[in-house]
């Protein structure tokens, strides 16, 4: 496994690795953060934007009609945790002859039939950060480590260090977080879309709490405050995404379903009043979210609750009720 400062800097040294060129193409979800285009694009290569379902799987019937000679790959997600049909997909990559670029920027340290998901395509890439309480984290994990990867990149600044320690402080104390946070933002997903980063290395001390961490008891703690949200959805006019989310999987949010766009506004309002971070997901590339189809319509009535390594589920049960 190699290990840098962002899962989106993984994803482009896996594409290095994989050895395409400007001009190639590779299918990618078009229900999709618009930071994993920013490396493709980098490099040159053509997205072609496939359809995914509510329940968030391919819609196999469109996949099957979007493969042309200048596709070699597919990158496939495992949504919020959520691992994907990793038979299907291995058996189209096979018939297709494409590389899987596995995205499980949400859920490192999930299994899938007793194996790492992130493991089983010719690369795959996971987001530390999301799960982990460190400052920097993307990791990167290769099928064949026979071929070298140039990753002579530098670790982060001090100042970007500083900068996310005291990002990640301040979450920890409710009071100081109301102060500094912002209004939901409700009518479109392209608002605060993120810039391009530096590549970077993790930091030693990232890496070194990383180390020490026990993936199972934090798979335990998230999966009990998934299954509370779940809980607490149902009873509140809310579908989850999942029908099951199995607790071999690490989730990163418990993400549900509104009834409609003002309804999902509405919890979003809920959240704030609350201090309860509650938002949308993803901010869609501007080409997908401009095309105004069923895309941006499952924006629209999507929602995530929060999960955080922090949290204490009797605490979260206490104001919750309260």
């Amino acid at each position: 496994m190699m290990y840098f400062s962002h899962g989106r800097t993984a994803l482009k040294f896996g594409l290095k690795y994989l050895d395409l060129k400007p001009g190639d193409s590779i299918l990618i979800p078009n229900y999709i953060c618009d930071v994993v285009l920013h490396p493709i694009e980098e490099m040159k290569i053509q997205p072609y934007f496939y359809d995914i379902m509510d329940n968030m799987e391919p819609d196999w019937d469109k996949l099957n009609k979007t493969i042309d000679k200048k596709v070699k790959a597919i990158l496939i997600v495992h949504y919020f945790g959520h691992a994907q049909n990793i038979e299907r997909i291995i058996k189209f990559c096979v018939q297709n002859n494409l590389m899987l670029i596995e995205d499980n920027a949400h859920g490192h340290g999930g299994n899938y039939n007793g194996k790492l998901l992130g493991t089983f395509g010719d690369i795959g890439f996971s987001s530390l950060t999301k799960i982990y309480p460190i400052n920097f984290g993307g990791s990167l994990f290769l099928k064949n480590y026979s071929r070298k990867v140039n990753s002579n990149v530098p670790l982060p600044s001090y100042n970007s260090r500083v900068k996310k320690l005291i990002k990640r402080k301040i979450r920890l104390i409710p009071f100081i977080e109301s102060i500094y946070r912002k209004s939901p933002s409700y009518y479109h997903p392209i608002i605060n879309n993120q810039k391009i980063i530096k590549d970077m290395l993790i930091d030693n001390k990232s890496l070194k709490v990383l180390n020490s961490i026990n993936i199972n008891e934090y798979k335990d703690h998230r999966n009990s405050i998934y299954k509370f949200w779940e809980y607490f959805a149902l009873n509140n006019g809310l579908n989850p995404v999942f029908d099951e989310f199995k607790i071999s999987c690490m989730p990163w949010v418990f993400a549900a379903y509104a009834p409609n766009f003002e309804e999902r506004n509405k919890w979003l309002d809920w959240g704030y009043r609350n201090n309860i971070a509650v938002f949308t997901w993803p901010r869609l590339p501007i080409n997908i979210a401009n095309e105004g189809g069923e895309a941006l319509k499952r924006w629209k009535r999507l929602i995530c609750f929060p999960i955080e390594s922090w949290m204490k589920l009797d605490q979260l049960k206490k104001k919750i009720i309260s």
